[in-house]
Parts: structure tokens; sequence; C-alpha cells
């Protein structure tokens, strides 16, 4: 209780003024126990203590107060060297504690900044990711209203063309769709045993067509031709293989390579990496590819239009995982995307 102490202190301050009111009035006034007023005493000390607990109650605020201000004024002229010592323990608790308070709501404050540095940085990208295919989709009809209907060629040419559009645009809606269930905590990670071979082999034959268009080699290496079964959520990882090796093909180059391995390693985990010799990330970019939308500039004239998405739900989906994902990257050389998962062990082997 706060004011426990003030309380104590006016009973034991009261009970000593009414035991001299007593014998005063003994002694002194020759009272007898029958002729004392005691209903008169009695009101008169409780009047006493209710005024005497809240002039003490009062002058105690004004003087923490004051102490509090004295403290304030000690951090705004010098926050670091915040080290005197009060006498009350009110003030005590708070000159022990203010620096933190401080560096908290300074702490509190950065972010803040940093927040709404990110709200714009994604309104921008999310505005930049939807006009480009709204705009490419309003060219192609204006320029099949102005003519082009009547020529079949150009006519189908054209309505194949808004056709990707549309599709890139319902790409990025989907991807949002994605993003946005993971950060209300709505999308689960629903784990099972799964042969983890049989699912990067479903992901490279749905990716064959992009591969094939590149005219790039794929190498497939499992360091122990033995059934790897892991455990995790297969259809979310098999985004997170079409995710990376969609990344590797679109910022790869023109008849190159990529490698994916699946290597068994300590702790009973295996190390799934996909390898390129594409493009590379700059040291300056690496600490935010895996921010939504953000782009290297290098890759504004890739191959084809992502949703600027990919690699932020890949990152969800491992830290979905409590696993880790990791980059080695040179610039013009090469990246290596590398994640964990959690090896299934039957118990027999345990």
């Amino acid at each position: 209780m706060k004011n426990k102490p003030i309380f104590l202190t006016v009973i034991v301050i009261s009970i000593i003024f009414f035991i001299l009111q007593v014998l005063i009035g003994f002694f002194h006034f020759d009272f007898t126990f029958d002729s004392f007023p005691w209903n008169l005493i009695i009101i008169y000390n409780i009047s006493f203590f209710v005024f005497s607990f809240f002039c003490i109650r009062f002058f105690q605020n004004i003087f923490i107060v004051s102490k509090i201000s004295e403290i304030f004024m000690d951090v705004k002229s010098n926050p670091i060297s915040f080290t005197k010592n009060y006498t009350s323990d009110d003030v005590q608790f708070i000159t022990k504690n203010f620096q933190q308070i401080y560096n908290e709501r300074k702490n509190e404050i950065e972010n803040l900044k940093d927040q709404e540095s990110f709200r714009k940085d994604f309104i921008g990208n999310l505005s930049h990711e939807l006009k480009t295919p709204l705009f490419s989709i309003q060219g192609y009809i204006e320029t099949l209203l102005e003519g082009a209907l009547d020529d079949k060629e150009v006519n189908k040419k054209y309505i194949k063309r808004a056709q990707k559009s549309v599709e890139r645009l319902t790409y990025i809606i989907d991807d949002l769709d994605t993003i946005t269930k993971y950060d209300s905590g709505s999308e689960i990670i629903n784990k099972t045993v799964f042969n983890l071979s049989d699912t990067v082999n479903n992901v490279l034959d749905s990716l064959e067509s992009s591969f094939n268009k590149r005219a790039i080699s794929l190498f497939f290496n499992q360091s122990d031709k033995k059934v790897l079964k892991v455990v995790g959520d297969e259809k979310k990882i098999h985004q997170v293989l079409t995710n990376l090796i969609t990344n590797s093909i679109r910022y790869g180059v023109s008849d190159g390579t990529i490698e994916i391995k699946l290597e068994e390693i300590q702790n009973s985990k295996i190390l799934i990496s996909i390898v390129d010799n594409g493009l590379g990330i700059s040291k300056e970019d690496l600490p935010r590819i895996f921010e939504r939308f953000y782009r290297v500039e290098k890759t504004r004239n890739r191959y084809e239009g992502g949703s600027g998405l990919g690699l932020s739900i890949v990152k969800h989906i491992i830290d979905g995982h409590d696993e880790k994902i990791t980059v080695q990257t040179e610039e013009g050389v090469g990246s290596n995307f590398s994640f964990t998962l959690e090896l299934y062990m039957p118990d027999d082997q345990l």
C-alpha cells in the first residue's frame, strides 16, 4: 500500500496525542473516569488524525513533484550522466528507473519512426507493383479500341499480353493475401511427416518450362540417396522451394545453372540449399532482401515480373517452422539460399 508509511505515522502520533490528553485531564484538571469528556476527545482525535494524514500526504506530494522536476531537468540536460541519489523512497525508485524509462520511450519513438517509414515504402511499392500491370492492360485495350480489333493477328497478340498482365495482377493480390494472413496470425503451420525429395521433384516438374525458356541447367544433388523424411507443412515448404527456385530463374543468367542440395547435418536437421550462378546481391542490398516489395536496382530489368513478396513469404514460412534461412551471395557470381528442416526420426532410431 503506497500510503501505508504515512498512515502508520499518523496513527502513532494520534495515539500519543490521545494519551497526553487523557493524562492532562486526569492529573491537571482532576477529571474522573465517568466525568471525562470521552466523546469530545474521540471526535477531536479523529479530526486530528484525518487532518494530519492529508496534510502530510499533501506536503509529501509537493516534495516528490519538486524532486521529479529536478530529476527531469537532470535527464533533459544530460540524460547519460543521470546518477544522483535522493532520500525519499518514491524518488529513489524513480531515480533508479527513470533512465530505463527514458531509453524505452526513446526506442519506442525510433520504432514508430521506422514503422512510419516502412508504411510509406510499402504503400509506394504496392502502388508501383499494381500500376505496372494495370497500365499495361490499359495500353493494350486502348490499342485494340483504336483499330487493332480489325486485325486478327494483332488482336490475338494484345489480348494474350493483357491476359499475362491480369495473371500478374492476380499473383500480386494472392501474395498480398498470404502475407496478410501471416501478419495476422491466421495462417497456421500444419506439420506432418513427408518425403522431401518427392516435394523437390514436384516443384522442379512444375517449373520445367521456366528452366527451358532460360536454357538453365538444373542439378538436384542429395548427399545420401536414402529417403529423406522431414517434419513440416508440406504445402508451405512446396511454396518456399517454388519461390526460391523461381527467384533464381528470374535473376539468373541464360545458359546458367541452378543446383538444389539436400544434406543431413547435426541436431537431426536437413539443410536445403538452392545455389545459382546468377546476378548475385550487393552487400548494400543483402540486409533488405526479405522486405516486402524490395528489389535491387539491377533486377528492375528482370526476365519475368513477380509480386515482390516471394522472399518475404519464404521468411514468414521458415520462421513459422522455427527454422533459419541464410543467404550467401557475391555480386556477379551468384547466390546460395539455404534453410533447415527437422529430420523425421522414427522411434526405433531415437
